[in-house]
């Protein structure tokens, strides 16, 4: 059973993973990188391919922008089947955006330099991990400064989010005391999520307009 659970997961990720050097968290629901979603599915990858583990975190990478932002969701490619996408977001009006990807203005957890840790860990040629590692650490610490230096206002160490998806618990019912004080405005737009995934699974119209007019 463990092993048809692990054969499983695998064929998943191979499945996900991208020519562009990325893997997509869900088919259809979730078509593009998602910041912290990549780091988890590198972890997945070092235990049967570590190749395809160090490009993920290349590409993720990659997309970071001058200040050392790390956007939660890197458009690689076009695809209408997300709502919002690269044309809701337009991250190129920022003057350190990425030049090369398109993206969202928002971030997500900084869980990269942990997960480079955990990719050493498993990896069996530690030589050739540390040196990637070496590589990429500069980019990491940069992001963490990004956050220290952006988000943390009073300088003591506790960071804060603009948006309640940067923190990686988009519908969790933390947020429903929030939701209900606020009066988003009325008007329509098409949804892409519930034509992949059951309706009652995701936040209701009224929680997607408060959502995206925060």
């Amino acid at each position: 059973m463990k092993e048809d659970l692990i054969d499983k997961a695998i064929n998943i990720l191979d499945a996900n993973f991208q020519k562009g050097g990325f893997t997509i968290p869900s088919k259809g629901l979730y078509p593009f990188q998602w910041k912290w979603d990549s780091g988890f599915i590198a972890i997945g990858f070092a235990h049967f391919d570590i190749e395809k583990a160090k490009t993920e975190i290349r590409t993720l990478l990659d997309a970071q922008w001058d200040n050392g932002f790390i956007p939660h969701i890197i458009f690689h490619t076009d695809n209408d089947s997300y709502f919002p996408g690269a044309d809701f977001h337009q991250s190129e009006l920022h003057p350190k955006s990425s030049k090369k990807y398109k993206s969202t203005g928002m971030t997500q957890p900084p869980v990269t330099g942990f997960v480079l840790q955990e990719m050493y860990r498993i990896a069996e040629d530690k030589e050739t991990m540390l040196n990637f590692i070496r590589e990429q650490i500069d980019k990491v610490y940069e992001n963490h400064m990004y956050f220290y230096t952006n988000r943390d206002p009073q300088n003591e160490g506790l960071m804060y989010i603009y948006h309640n998806w940067e923190s990686g618990t988009d519908n969790s019912p933390v947020w429903d005391d929030i939701w209900k004080t606020m009066n988003p405005p009325k008007y329509t737009f098409d949804r892409k999520d519930t034509t992949h995934v059951d309706a009652s699974q995701r936040p209701s119209n009224r929680n997607m307009i408060t959502i995206y007019t925060l």
